[in-house]
């Protein structure tokens, strides 16, 4: 009974933990982690004394933990989740958004960057444009969900093309004209728009050092940068978002012929 109960509590938490569950703020766990080392909640669960119902209300931490101490993975079991890890990374790029990061010094080289995320929308959706430079392509998203923010999920995207020097150097100039590095960056960043809905945008760099730089605001009282560059970052965008429909036009009539 016990190695199937382990085994339900084994699968279950993998899932949450792929799906990105966020940490439980339980009580019951909270004491539990500051008060009782780990090697006695394993025995506790050993000797029968721990319930099933008592296990699953401890901190979501400490339930992996006590299964890594029962069921300690295999060094090819670790080396699978680190490459599961860096191929969902090759096609979701919401880490250059969200989430913890190392900021870059605000004057750092542009040539470095590897990754450029950009997404804009309300509530009924946005647009989205990804400059993938590690990887040669550049991806752009007329009607992104979720605020824009679906555009960080390449494998998503509807119109993509192959990577060329002078979408680079564009983006490097639009950055510079916007004053995009010496824009202030919001953490409360939705805002009322005059519609009575909400807008946000996002942008986010990676470079090639593993630093990010981020911006984000919203809405129309409170946008954060002056119009004026907004709207060069932003047609700029635009523009560029619609040579990738045509690119991707191109190069599908090509893959066909």
């Amino acid at each position: 009974m016990k190695k199937q109960f382990f085994l339900f509590a084994l699968l279950s938490l993998m899932l949450l933990f792929i799906t990105g569950c966020e940490a439980q703020t339980n009580k019951t766990g909270a004491d539990y982690m500051k008060n009782m080392d780990i090697n006695v909640l394993i025995e506790r669960i050993l000797s029968g004394e721990m319930s099933d119902d008592e296990f699953m209300h401890l901190n979501l931490e400490v339930q992996g933990n006590i299964i890594d101490a029962l069921f300690p993975p295999t060094q090819e079991q670790r080396d699978a989740w680190v490459a599961e890890f860096h191929e969902r990374r090759l096609t979701d790029l919401n880490y250059i958004i969200r989430g913890d990061f190392t900021p870059s010094s605000n004057d750092v080289d542009l040539n470095l960057m590897e990754r450029f995320v950009f997404a804009f929308g309300g509530t009924m959706g946005g647009r989205g444009f990804v400059l993938d430079i590690t990887h040669g392509r550049v991806y752009f998203n007329p009607r992104a969900g979720s605020f824009g923010a679906t555009v960080v999920r390449l494998d998503s995207n509807p119109y993509h093309a192959q990577f060329v020097n002078s979408d680079l150097e564009r983006l490097m100039q639009a950055i510079d004209d916007s004053g995009l590095r010496d824009w202030n960056e919001t953490q409360g960043h939705f805002y009322d728009d005059v519609e009575g809905g909400g807008t946000v945008w996002d942008v986010g760099i990676k470079f090639q050092d593993g630093t990010m730089l981020r911006r984000r605001g919203g809405g129309h009282r409170d946008f954060l940068p002056p119009q004026e560059q907004w709207e060069i970052l932003l047609n700029f965008i635009d523009t560029l978002g619609q040579e990738i429909i045509e690119r991707h036009a191109a190069e599908s009539v090509q893959v066909n012929e």
